[in-house]
């Protein structure tokens, strides 16, 4: 019995030593996972999440492989025999004590462990937030089959050169690095889930109910579009070699400013609504298509494919509920770009901003203060 416990014990602490080794201490180079199956962790608090995640996958699949082994193992032990009398039982208070206190103290642990991490990250100050010089404030409605996107008060904001409404545009999320993103997060139909694995994000919406969710990206990608793609030994569904462009990170937004690593880069910072990742590598859907780039904190228009030698990675946005059958289309994109390529986007969208959809109609803003209701006259 001794040995049959001993070889559990090793079979539990071999996997989760090799799980663990599956986790570098941050983004290995050339690599789009974080190790655990997740992909590369990229706010603020992912980190954090991630820290949960693998204590409650240990413990969770420690205790399956410790109550399936005991299963194995007690119908090896108790299994039927020539000449031996079953013998039969009514049950045990003990072990049923035993197996019902254990997990449920380890639920409390683990509910108490994330306390902190819950508060981090649904109990900020949102008003300091949103009041906050670095935070970007982004309206999000999730519409069958689609995520609307609106910046509220840039219209005021760019008054000067006639901006008639806030900046509204559809499936392109757009956040300057170093920023807070602060989401006001409402559904004008039926349920919808906005999702963000890099950032760990993902908060869901009804209809009626208004929600908040903020991230702070703490990391972006700059691909090399100079530096032929490798084969990463994988396959595609087709069965055709899985090719990755090389890349660097980038941790702190001072390294586009002058003097910084990245500032003499010229990057590609067009709409990414113009860029399609095939087969693992980002490329124009059209390579003679006009683009923006960045270069020495100056942002460049009519510029082509072939003149930029890097260009900003993107982070994909699902819905994760399934709300229909065009659910696909609810794919939409995040991107995490250099202060000045932002600015110089936001002043362009402005000028240029068109009339908001028609599903902005279905956004309700409540005063922040009620008026009070006079008290009727005293009779006399």
């Amino acid at each position: 019995m001794l040995g049959l416990w001993g070889s559990i014990a090793t079979l539990l602490l071999v996997m989760a030593g090799s799980a663990w080794a599956q986790q570098p201490p941050g983004p290995a180079p050339g690599s789009q996972e974080a190790g655990w199956w997740l992909p590369y962790a990229a706010s603020d608090y992912s980190d954090r999440i991630d820290d949960l995640y693998k204590g409650i996958f240990i413990i969770t699949g420690a205790m399956f492989f410790l109550t399936e082994g005991l299963l194995v193992a007690f119908c090896i032990l108790y299994r039927r025999r020539p000449g031996v009398k079953p013998h039969y039982t009514h049950g045990s208070n003990a072990a049923e004590l035993t197996w019902t206190l254990i997990p449920a103290l380890m639920l409390l642990g683990i509910a108490v462990w994330q306390i902190p991490t819950w508060n981090y990250i649904k109990k900020p100050d949102w008003d300091a937030m949103a009041a906050a010089k670095d935070t970007t404030v982004v309206d999000t409605l999730g519409q069958q089959f689609k995520w609307n996107f609106r910046y509220p008060g840039t219209k005021e904001k760019f008054k000067a050169d006639n901006a008639e409404y806030d900046i509204n545009n559809l499936s392109n999320l757009r956040v300057p690095f170093g920023n807070t993103c602060l989401l006001n997060l409402r559904s004008a139909d039926v349920i919808h889930s906005l999702f963000i694995p890099h950032m760990r994000v993902k908060q869901d919406t009804v209809p009626g109910l208004r929600q908040r969710l903020w991230f702070k990206p703490n990391r972006i990608q700059l691909v090399n579009l100079k530096k032929p793609p490798t084969d990463t030994g994988k396959k595609t569904p087709k069965g055709e070699p899985y090719l990755q462009q090389d890349f660097e990170w980038v941790y702190e937004p001072k390294d586009f400013e002058k003097g910084g690593r990245h500032f003499d880069k010229k990057i590609a910072v067009s709409s990414v609504s113009k860029y399609s990742l095939k087969n693992g590598v980002l490329a124009p859907l059209n390579p003679a298509m006009k683009h923006r780039m960045l270069h020495q904190g100056v942002v460049s228009d009519g510029k082509t494919w072939d003149e930029c030698d890097w260009a900003i990675g993107i982070f994909e946005i699902a819905c994760a509920e399934l709300c229909g059958l065009g659910h696909y289309t609810m794919r939409a994109f995040l991107t995490v770009e250099p202060q000045a390529a932002f600015d110089y986007w936001l002043k362009d969208e402005a000028v240029n901003s068109s009339e908001p959809d028609k599903v902005w109609n279905y956004w309700r803003d409540v005063p922040k203060k009620v008026a009070e209701v006079p008290e009727p006259p005293k009779k006399s």
